[in-house]
């Protein structure tokens, strides 16, 4: 057990390999998807994205038509741009980004160890990567953490090359793409991932390897961290010209969150207990064996070592710092513990007769091939069958769909005592919200208007403000989810 992964393993044609692999990740990622309707977080995304290409401003978010200086510009950006190269937003054209982000992170992580180990252990921990549990559930979602991810990765993986390349051109090259990285990581959701590239350096920098400790794993951290600040000035500007409070805004949405006023309230262990099965899924034992192999017999440089452990882990009990927690959350954590899983895979697969591994290889190798293709055929079983059928809990895609289709510009929409993004994203049109204290008023000025509420706030209604005329669109089905929207209109004069 005592072995070392000297030895390059060679991959005839590897470029075929690539090849099918991108095939692969591409019909994991993108068959079916957009089979669903987009759930709430999914549709404000969208919302921001569809807002952004209506009215023209790419700088700063605008949700209902105002500015919404809560999220960064950037993954709307392209959701919009795709859109506007689709010609409409759609499921799939709101959900393509974080799947071509899901097999960016892959493509990354295989050029990355082809350099330290060879095309064999690259091509696994990419396999690895698509394959688990995480990649395959949020990369097929229209969020945003899939794109965290995925420049968190570039960050960090730009960054160990700064430090462990020698030829300055090599170095300066990366020092680039680490600053440009990072700076979208911040474009994209806050502080997340110069907060890992902070702790992964700090590590790095203690722990790591002679040679690579001290200054040499610092001032990538420092140099980078003020060139993305550049970068990302114009954006604060803009925000802070179209929101003046925009510093109380973000306060609440980072520090608040962290201290737990946004909810989602989570014990502390939270990512360390359900990262295995949530975001390794059948993985995690591979990640378990590569992480005691690395530690315990140290069959990975001290350095390399650190860099993941202090990457992953560090990055984890970061986010358990915070009151408010999330598993996608720990996306961008993730990439270093899929290394571990497909570095592991290799040492299996390759092991030489007499070691105790050798045992193992024939019935692992059969095992990943039937996963790779049970994976497959699963998600697109599941995608294909199960998800697009309607669910009757969930309404309010068939509600907004109804409203743009049915509903002319001219007549008046509005929403009781609250709107869902779902509702306004499918409904293309901008729709108001009307209080429990101004309804009165308005059915007196919108003769024909129509009002989308809650199925149980109808009894309510009702008694208070009826008759009303219920409109239950074609597709709509009786659920018992509290959210389930219908609509109503005042009967016309």
């Amino acid at each position: 057990m005592n072995q070392t992964l000297s030895e390059v393993p060679i991959i005839r044609r590897p470029w075929l390999w690539v090849a099918a692999l991108i095939l692969y990740g591409l019909a994991l990622n993108l068959v079916f998807i957009g089979s669903s309707p987009l759930g709430s977080h999914e549709a404000l995304a969208a919302e921001r994205s569809r807002e952004m290409v209506t009215l023209g401003h790419w700088t700063v978010p605008h949700l209902d038509g105002q500015p919404d200086v809560r999220k960064p510009p950037l993954p709307f950006v392209f959701t919009g741009l795709l859109a506007a190269a689709a010609s409409g937003f759609t499921e799939t054209t709101v959900r393509a980004p974080s799947a071509l982000a899901a097999l960016g992170i892959a493509l990354l992580l295989m050029f990355w160890v082809r350099r330290m180990f060879g095309w064999r252990p690259a091509l696994l921990t990419a396999f690895v990567a698509l394959t688990s549990a995480g990649f395959i559930g949020w990369g097929r979602r229209g969020e945003v953490d899939m794109q965290v991810a995925f420049w968190t990765t570039a960050t960090l993986l730009s960054y160990w090359m700064v430090v462990t390349e020698t030829g300055f051109a090599r170095r300066a090259a990366f020092f680039v793409i680490m600053s440009l990285s990072l700076a979208a990581g911040v474009l994209t959701k806050g502080p997340l991932t110069p907060a890992t590239l902070v702790v992964t350096s700090l590590a790095l920098a203690v722990a790591g390897e002679s040679g690579r400790r001290g200054w040499r794993a610092l001032w990538p951290m420092i140099a980078g961290g003020f060139v993305s600040i550049a970068l990302v000035a114009p954006w604060v500007f803009a925000m802070v010209q179209a929101q003046p409070d925009a510093w109380n805004v973000w306060y609440l949405e980072y520090i608040g969150r962290a201290g737990g006023a946004i909810g989602h309230d989570k014990p502390w262990h939270f990512y360390l207990t359900r990262t295995p099965a949530q975001l390794w899924g059948l993985w995690a034992i591979f990640v378990l064996l590569g992480a005691f192999l690395a530690i315990r017999y140290r069959q990975l440089p001290r350095g390399l070592a650190v860099f993941l452990l202090a990457w992953g882990l560090g990055a984890e009990l970061l986010l358990s710092f915070s009151v408010g927690k999330r598993i996608h959350y720990a996306m961008g954590a993730q990439p270093p513990f899929l290394f571990l899983a497909g570095w592991a895979l290799d040492r299996v697969i390759s092991a030489p007769p007499g070691d105790w591994f050798y045992r193992f290889r024939r019935p692992v190798v059969w095992g990943v091939g039937v996963y790779a293709v049970l994976a497959l055929v699963g998600v697109t079983v599941y995608t294909g069958i199960f998800l697009s059928k309607p669910d009757p809990a969930e309404n309010q895609s068939v509600v907004g769909q109804y409203i743009a289709r049915e509903v002319p510009a001219a007549d008046t929409v509005a929403s009781y005592r609250g709107v869902g993004a779902v509702e306004v994203f499918y409904a293309r049109r901008f729709i108001p919200v009307v209080e429990q204290n101004d309804l009165t008023a308005w059915r007196d000025q919108h003769p024909g208007g129509y009002l989308i509420v809650g199925v149980m706030q109808i009894p309510e209604l009702w008694t208070a403000h009826g008759p009303w005329q219920v409109i239950a669109p074609p597709g709509w089905q009786s659920g018992a989810s509290k959210a389930q929207a219908i609509l109503l209109r005042v009967p016309p004069k």
